[in-house]
C-alpha cells in the first residue's frame, strides 16, 4: 500500500489542506510616510507627522495620521477606505471609534500622469482637483473645496502635497486671507501667555448679557496670526452657538498684546488655527467655562 492509499494518511493530508485555508495570512507591514511641516517629506527624527497607510485587503485599507506632541506619536485621524473599483473609494473618518462623516470619492486617469478627483458628501461637491496617487492623495495643481452650500471655501495651489498658495472666502462668499497655512515648523505663540488669554475670554464671555446657566456645547473659533504677530480673521468654525459664539469671537478679536508668528522654511508665514470655548454643565447646573490651552491646528482637511 503507497502512502496516498493509506486512509490515515489521506486524512492527515486533507486536515493540512484544510488548515492551509484557515490560518490567517500574515499581513504585510503598513507603509509609514514621514513629514515636516506643510507636508514636506522628512526623515524620522524630523517629522512631526505620521502617516500609516495599512492595506488590510485589496479593497479594504486603512490610513491613520499621527502628530508628534511633547516628542511622542498621537493618533490625529483615522480613515478607512473602501475601493468599490478603480475609480470609485468610499472613505469613512473616524474619531477614534466615533465615525464623523463619508465621502465618496471618484477618480478619472489623467493622459500624462495622475488623476482628477472629485469628493462629495451627501451627494455634494466638497472638494475637486488633481492628486498624483490614489492611496493616499498627493496633491498637485489646483485644488478647490466648497462649502455645503455650493459656495468656493479655496482654492489652492500645491506642489507635490506641499500648499504654494491660496484664495479663501468665508462662507457667505466674502473675501477671506489668502495664503494662508495649516501646517507649518514652528506654531504661534500668544506672548502675554496662556493665563492672560483664558481669563480675558472668561471675563469677556460671562460678563456678556447672552451668557446664561442654560449653555452647553462647544464654540470653534478660527482665525490667522499674521507675519507681523497680529491676530486677524476671526470666526466661528462651527454653529451650535451662535449668538454667543459671537461674543467668544469679540472677546478673541480685543485680546491684548501680539503673537510670535509661525515660521515654515525658516520664514514667517500666516498660520490659521482653531481654539475650542467649552462650555461644560454639571447636574444640571452651568458650572464653568473651560477654554482648551493648546492650540489646535486645522488638517487633519
Amino acid at each position: 500500500m503507497t502512502l496516498d492509499q493509506n486512509p490515515i494518511i489521506k486524512k492527515i493530508l486533507l486536515l493540512l489542506l484544510i488548515t492551509a485555508f484557515i490560518l490567517p495570512v500574515s499581513a504585510a507591514e503598513p507603509e509609514v510616510y514621514y513629514y515636516a511641516g506643510n507636508n514636506r517629506p522628512a526623515p524620522e527624527a524630523e517629522a512631526i507627522k505620521k502617516v500609516e497607510v495599512d492595506r488590510e485587503s485589496d479593497n479594504k485599507i486603512w490610513i491613520h495620521t499621527y502628530i508628534k506632541s511633547d516628542g511622542a506619536w498621537k493618533i490625529a485621524q483615522k480613515e478607512m477606505i473602501r475601493v468599490k473599483s478603480s475609480e470609485q473609494h468610499t472613505i469613512s473618518l473616524y474619531d477614534g471609534r466615533l465615525l464623523i462623516h463619508k465621502t465618496k470619492r471618484s477618480f478619472a486617469k489623467n493622459q500624462n500622469a495622475g488623476y482628477q478627483f472629485e469628493d462629495r458628501r451627501d451627494g455634494i461637491v466638497v472638494r475637486s482637483g488633481h492628486s498624483k496617487n490614489q492611496i493616499p492623495l498627493n496633491l498637485d495643481g489646483v485644488i478647490t473645496e466648497y462649502y455645503d452650500n455650493g459656495r468656493v471655501k479655496s482654492e489652492s495651489m500645491y506642489n507635490d502635497n506641499q500648499l504654494v498658495w491660496n484664495h479663501n472666502w468665508l462662507r457667505n462668499g466674502d473675501k477671506y486671507i489668502d495664503t494662508i497655512f495649516y501646517s507649518v515648523d514652528t506654531w504661534p505663540e500668544y506672548l502675554n501667555g496662556e493665563i492672560v488669554l483664558k481669563t480675558h475670554l472668561n471675563n469677556h464671555i460671562v460678563g456678556s448679557k447672552y451668557f446664561n446657566n442654560d449653555l452647553a456645547g462647544t464654540v470653534l473659533l478660527g482665525f490667522v496670526i499674521m507675519k507681523n504677530g497680529e491676530l486677524d480673521g476671526v470666526q466661528m468654525v462651527n454653529e451650535s452657538l451662535p449668538v454667543i459664539g459671537e461674543v467668544a469671537v469679540e472677546g478673541f478679536q480685543t485680546l491684548p498684546g501680539k503673537w510670535k508668528p509661525a515660521t515654515l522654511d525658516n520664514r514667517a508665514v500666516r498660520c490659521f488655527m482653531t481654539f475650542p470655548v467649552n462650555f461644560i454643565q454639571k447636574g444640571g447646573m452651568f458650572d464653568e467655562v473651560e477654554i482648551i490651552g493648546n492650540m489646535i491646528f486645522y488638517n487633519y482637511r
